[in-house]
């Protein structure tokens, strides 16, 4: 008897980015497979949002509109209600698919049916005036193409986690990851939500983690992390966005404010102090009694002043102390304030080191296609360069050099970037 498919369920929440989501969908109704939905979720754009989406014609698309602009965590909850698939996949409405890499994901999951799946994910920058990073090209790294599928030990990533280490953090995303619909109805909180942070895609890290998921990791892109002045992302990188742009950070916070799920602790402006609320947040929901490193946490929050001024630092101290003072960590709050926080972050040497290595055995293509450069002529280009026909192996990274080889030289009709 022949397996029936799994269908899966592609994700684009979306608001008010009606020029990127044009691309980026279609990115998805590219791939060749029958047994996909794509979701796009309108969070109530007043811009041409919905004739952008009128204007496709595709039986597995499914359009959805939030009707009240609802914060991202309200938006992914609305989704996740209103798919089908057995597997769900989040992108940003300025990501992309990458349509030929599609079977490698279907193969993982069909073979494996892991908990949760992630991948390696590629850069594109988007060109326009007010985004100022690398953009028009992919960057592609021998590393993280071709390799193995690595099941990941929950019980490394779980002691990373409560110390604030992530440096190698291989743990499971919804967001450019995969999670199935059955471990996300086995772990839905009492209120009868998954998504129960402000931040879901760390929500869904931290519960995956704690809770032990199976968790897979393939070194091989299945979509491209696009990088706009619209993205949520990039607009905490004050490199990245010009000074006269709209900063999509401050709706995001105005947003959240306005949902009645709210984390235990609000660290106020601090971009770090988000990822220590929601592992507070998922360990109420757990009821988790092991305790993080909270002298760890204090230090790597403390350490970010990028973009802070003095006010807004005393501000994510002062809200710092209230809840050292609620879970009786004061002592290590005094520690690290005595002792001054340096940049933890920051990448050891060793590791530096490596990552620098990796790039001499990679490539940046300028991805322009018949004069167009978007994220959807960087999915073509990156297809064309990656080709077909690649079975990722569990543990061993087999055929990677013969295979980055061929890509290579598949690469030279396109221009290189530096």
């Amino acid at each position: 008897m022949t397996a029936v498919p799994k269908k899966i369920s592609i994700i684009i929440p979306t608001r008010e980015r009606a020029f990127y989501l044009h691309y980026s969908l279609q990115t998805a109704l590219a791939i060749d497979d029958p047994d996909i939905e794509v979701i796009v979720s309108n969070n109530a754009s007043t811009d041409d949002t919905a004739e952008v989406l009128a204007a496709f014609d595709d039986p597995r698309l499914k359009v959805l509109n939030t009707g009240t602009r609802v914060s991202m965590r309200h938006n992914f909850e609305f989704c996740l209600a209103e798919a089908s698939g057995d597997y769900l996949l989040y992108i940003g409405d300025d990501d992309a698919m990458i349509p030929g890499q599609f079977p490698v994901f279907r193969h993982v999951v069909e073979t494996h049916a892991p908990d949760s799946l992630s991948w390696s994910i590629p850069t594109f920058g988007w060109v326009s005036d007010d985004y100022t990073g690398k953009a028009g090209g992919v960057r592609l790294e021998k590393r993280f193409l071709y390799g193995a599928l690595d099941p990941i030990e929950m019980g490394l990533m779980r002691r990373k986690l409560m110390a604030a280490d992530f440096e190698e953090f291989r743990a499971p995303t919804i967001y450019h990851g995969a999670a199935s619909r059955a471990f996300m109805e086995r772990h839905r909180a009492p209120n009868g939500l998954f998504f129960n942070g402000t931040s879901p895609d760390l929500y869904f890290t931290y519960l995956a983690v704690l809770s032990g998921a199976r968790h897979m990791d393939l070194r091989h892109p299945v979509t491209i992390s696009g990088k706009s002045a619209a993205s949520t992302g990039a607009a905490h990188n004050s490199k990245a966005i010009k000074k006269n742009a709209v900063n999509p950070a401050t709706r995001f916070a105005q947003e959240n404010q306005a949902d009645p799920v709210r984390d235990v602790v609000d660290l106020g402006t601090s971009v770090r102090g988000a990822f220590f609320q929601v592992l507070e947040t998922v360990r109420e929901i757990l009821g988790e009694e092991e305790r993080p490193d909270y002298a760890a946490w204090f230090r790597f929050i403390l350490a970010d002043r990028k973009g802070h001024s003095a006010a807004e630092h005393d501000d994510v101290v002062a809200r710092l102390r209230a809840y050292a003072t609620q879970c009786g960590a004061e002592g290590a709050l005094d520690q690290v304030l005595r002792a001054g926080a340096g940049d933890v972050s920051r990448k050891r040497l060793a590791a530096r080191w490596a990552k620098a290595k990796s790039k001499l055995q990679s490539f940046r293509v300028k991805t322009e296609i018949d004069g167009e450069n978007t994220v959807l002529s960087a999915a073509e280009v990156v297809d064309m360069i990656l080709g077909d026909g690649f079975v990722p192996q569990l543990g061993a990274a087999s055929e990677q050099s013969s295979r980055w080889r061929g890509a290579v030289q598949r690469s030279k009709p396109f221009p290189k970037q530096f």
